[in-house]
C-alpha cells in the first residue's frame, strides 16, 4: 500500500514552489489521492503544479507492489516538454520504462494504430499526418480514372471549392478498414468510379500514409478485435493521468475508457469545463462529463478578488468555485467603448490605459484578442486590426535543409522546445538521406525522421551521437539570437565531412544541403499583429484560441460577432450580475466559454472593447458589477 506523507509532500514543494510558499489543502487533498477521480481546476490554479508534485513524489515510490508504471497523457508535446523542464533530473525515471509520458495521439498510435496497421498491411506505417495523407490522395486521385468524375462533381457543387475538399469527406470503414465512399455519393462499389476511387485509397493507405482520424479508427479496430487488451495495459500501468480532459472529444473518450476500463488502473482525469473551446463539436457541449468523486481547485493562483468577481458570472458551471489570490493586486475590469470612426483604435487606446495604469513593464506581457480571425464585413479582428495575419501551420516538407530550421524558428516564436527543433532537424535529415543516400544504405521503405534515427543507432551510432550534440548546440544558438545562415553553414560542415553523408556524393543531395533560399512558406511576419506602443510596451494581437493556457499582465478582449449577435450582447446579462438560464441555448454557451478563456488570462489587468451602442442604457448596471467605463477618444485624447 503506497502512503504519501506530509515529507514526501514538503520535499515536493522544496523543488517546485518557490521558497517559503506550500500547497494548500485542496491540493495536498489531490496529491495524496491514489483513487481513480476527475478534478476540476479553475484558471491559473496551479494544477500543473500540483500534478508535477504528485508524479515526483509516484517516481520515488517505484517500483510500485506488483509492479506497473505510470502514463501521463496530455494535448500537446509543449505540455509535456514543460513538465520535463520543471522537473529537471528528477524527470529521467519518469519519462523512462515503464512509464509513458506523451500526447494522447502519440499513445494511440503506438499502443493501438501502429499495430494494427501492422496486422492489417504487414508493415509500419511511414507518417500518420492527416494533409500528408490528404495531399497523397488528391495527387493518386488526380492521376486516375476518377479524375473527370472528381472535377465534374466538385464544378456542379457549391459544396465543394477544390477536389480536395470532396475527398477530405472519405473515411474508413471501422469493420473492413476500406474507404467508405458513400459520404462522397458513391454507393455502389460495382461502378468503375467506385472502384477507381476505392483504389487509390487503398493505395495510399497500403503506402504507409494514413490521418489522424484513420489512426483512431485503426485503433477502435484493434480493440474490438483484441478485447483482453485493456487486461494487458492494466498490468503496464498502474496510475493513469491525463491532462486539459476538457479538450478530449468523443472519438477520443472512447478509446480511453475502453483502454483503462479495469478496475485496478487508477484513472485521474484533470481540466475545467468552462474551457472546453475546442472539442465542444459545433453548437454542442464538452463531451468529457467530469464523474463522481470530484476534486477542486477553487482558488486561482493567476489574478486577484477584482477579476474573479468580473470572471465569476462568466462561466457555464457555476459550481466550480473561483476565489482570487489575495497576493495579487488586479485592477477592476474595464469596459472600452469605441464607435465606428475608431474601432481600429481600440488596441492603441488599451496600451494608453497599460500606461496610465504604470503596467508597461519590460518584462509585461500584454494580448488583444477576438474570438473571429477570419475577415468579414462584422465586428472581427481585421476590423480592429487591419494588418492581422493569423499564424501560419508550417507543415515540414521543404526542398532544402535551411528550411526546415527556418520552419523551427517561425513555430517556436521564441518560445524554444527542444523536442520541436529536434523534429525538425531530424525531418530534413530524413528528406536529405532520401535524397542523398543510396538504397543499399536507407532501404526501399519511405524514409521518416523516425525510421532514420533507428537507422542511425543501428547502423551509424557515432553519427547518431555526434548529430545529436550538434543539435544541442545549434538549439542553444538558436535561442541566443544566432542567426539561421551560421547554423546553416553548420550544417553543411558536419555533413560534408562527418557522419554517413559524407561518404556519398550526389548532386541532389549537396543542392538540398546547401541551397540558401528559405521556402517562403517559413515566413512569420512577426510584426503584422504587433503594435509597438513604447520601448517596453508591446501589445501582440491573435485570436482566443491561439492564447489558451497563457497568463499575461493585461488582456484586452475585442469583441467579436457570432452569427446574429455580438460577444457584449449576449453576455450583457450576466456582465450586470444576471445569471446563465438553467438551460442555455448552445451559442450563448459558447460564447461564455470563450470569454471566459479570454477573461482569466490577465493578472492584472481585463478590458472588453466594444461599440458604444452595444453597452448604451447600460452603464449604471455595469459600474454597480465593478467595470470601469471607458472610451477610445477619452484614452487616446
Amino acid at each position: 500500500m503506497i502512503n504519501i506523507s506530509d515529507a514526501d509532500i514538503a520535499h515536493a514543494e522544496g523543488i517546485l514552489l518557490p521558497d517559503g510558499c506550500v500547497f494548500d489543502e485542496e491540493r495536498r487533498v489531490f496529491i495524496r489521492e491514489l483513487s481513480s477521480c476527475d478534478v476540476l481546476a479553475c484558471p491559473g490554479s496551479g494544477k500543473t503544479t500540483a500534478l508535477l508534485a504528485k508524479l515526483l513524489i509516484l517516481s520515488k515510490k517505484m517500483p510500485f507492489p506488483g509492479g506497473g508504471g505510470i502514463c501521463v497523457l496530455t494535448h500537446t508535446n509543449v505540455a509535456i516538454d514543460e513538465i520535463k523542464r520543471r522537473l529537471g533530473i528528477e524527470a529521467r525515471s519518469l519519462i523512462s520504462y515503464p512509464n509513458f509520458f506523451g500526447t494522447i495521439q502519440s499513445f494511440i498510435d503506438r499502443f493501438l494504430a501502429i499495430p494494427k496497421f501492422v496486422e492489417a498491411f504487414g508493415r509500419r506505417p511511414t507518417i500518420i499526418d492527416t494533409d500528408r495523407w490528404e495531399a497523397a490522395l488528391a495527387g493518386t486521385c488526380s492521376r486516375s480514372s476518377a479524375a473527370g468524375w472528381i472535377y465534374g462533381t466538385v464544378n456542379r457543387s457549391r459544396a465543394y471549392g477544390t477536389p480536395l475538399d470532396l475527398l477530405k469527406k472519405i473515411a474508413l470503414n471501422l469493420d473492413t478498414l476500406e474507404a467508405d465512399l458513400s459520404t462522397i455519393g458513391l454507393k455502389d462499389s460495382s461502378k468503375p468510379t467506385h472502384k477507381a476511387i476505392s483504389g487509390c485509397c487503398h493505395k495510399v493507405l497500403s503506402s504507409g500514409v494514413l490521418s489522424y482520424e484513420q489512426a483512431y479508427i485503426l485503433a477502435e479496430k484493434y480493440l474490438k478485435d483484441h478485447p483482453k487488451l485493456s487486461q494487458l495495459i492494466a498490468s503496464r500501468y498502474r496510475y493513469v493521468l491525463i491532462d486539459e480532459m476538457q479538450d478530449t472529444d468523443s472519438r477520443q473518450i472512447g478509446v480511453l475508457d475502453s483502454l483503462f476500463s479495469e478496475a485496478e488502473v487508477i484513472t485521474q482525469r484533470v481540466g475545467d469545463p468552462n474551457q472546453a473551446i475546442f472539442s465542444a463539436p459545433k453548437e454542442g457541449d464538452m463531451e468529457w462529463i467530469p464523474r463522481e468523486p470530484r476534486l477542486n481547485f477553487s482558488n486561482s493562483m493567476r489574478f486577484g478578488e477584482s477579476l474573479s468577481s468580473a470572471i465569476a458570472p462568466i462561466r457555464v458551471d457555476s459550481e466550480i468555485a473561483l476565489a482570487g489570490n489575495l497576493g495579487v493586486r488586479s485592477h477592476p475590469p474595464y469596459i472600452i467603448s469605441y464607435d465606428d470612426s475608431c474601432m481600429d483604435a481600440a488596441v492603441a487606446a488599451f496600451g494608453k490605459l497599460i500606461q496610465r495604469l504604470g503596467l508597461d513593464s519590460a518584462s509585461a506581457t500584454f494580448k488583444a484578442v477576438g474570438w473571429v480571425g477570419k475577415a468579414k464585413n462584422t465586428a472581427c479582428l481585421p476590423l480592429y486590426w487591419p494588418t492581422y495575419q493569423p499564424r501560419k501551420k508550417v507543415k515540414p516538407h521543404f526542398s532544402n535543409l535551411i528550411s526546415y530550421v527556418a520552419a523551427y524558428k517561425a513555430q517556436a516564436d521564441c518560445s524554444h522546445t527542444p523536442c520541436l527543433f529536434k523534429y525538425y532537424v531530424m525531418e530534413g535529415l530524413a528528406k536529405l538521406a532520401a535524397c542523398h543516400l543510396p538504397e543499399e544504405v536507407i532501404g526501399k521503405v519511405p524514409l521518416t525522421a523516425r525510421r532514420l534515427e533507428r537507422l542511425l543507432e543501428k547502423e551509424y551510432p557515432q553519427d547518431l551521437k555526434a548529430v545529436r550534440k550538434r543539435v544541442s548546440l545549434w538549439l542553444h544558438q538558436l535561442a541566443s539570437g544566432e542567426e539561421i545562415g551560421t547554423i546553416h553553414a553548420d550544417m553543411i560542415g558536419l555533413f560534408t565531412s562527418e557522419t554517413v553523408f559524407a561518404e556519398h556524393e550526389s548532386v541532389a543531395g549537396e543542392k538540398f544541403l546547401t541551397s540558401e533560399k528559405i521556402d517562403s512558406s517559413c515566413d512569420q511576419d512577426e510584426t503584422c499583429n504587433l503594435m509597438c506602443c513604447s520601448e517596453h510596451l508591446n501589445i501582440e494581437v491573435g485570436t482566443v484560441h491561439s492564447v489558451k493556457g497563457e497568463t499575461h499582465t493585461g488582456t484586452l478582449l475585442l469583441e467579436s460577432k457570432y452569427y446574429t449577435k455580438h460577444d457584449s450582447e449576449y453576455l450583457m446579462p450576466l456582465l450586470k450580475g444576471g445569471e446563465l438560464p438553467m438551460k442555455p441555448r448552445a451559442r450563448l454557451k459558447s460564447c461564455v466559454k470563450v470569454a471566459h478563456v479570454a477573461m482569466s488570462r490577465p493578472t492584472h489587468l481585463f478590458a472588453l472593447a466594444c461599440h458604444v451602442d452595444r453597452i448604451a442604457g447600460h452603464e449604471e448596471a455595469l459600474k454597480e458589477q465593478g467595470w470601469e467605463m471607458l472610451s477610445v477618444p477619452d484614452l487616446l485624447g
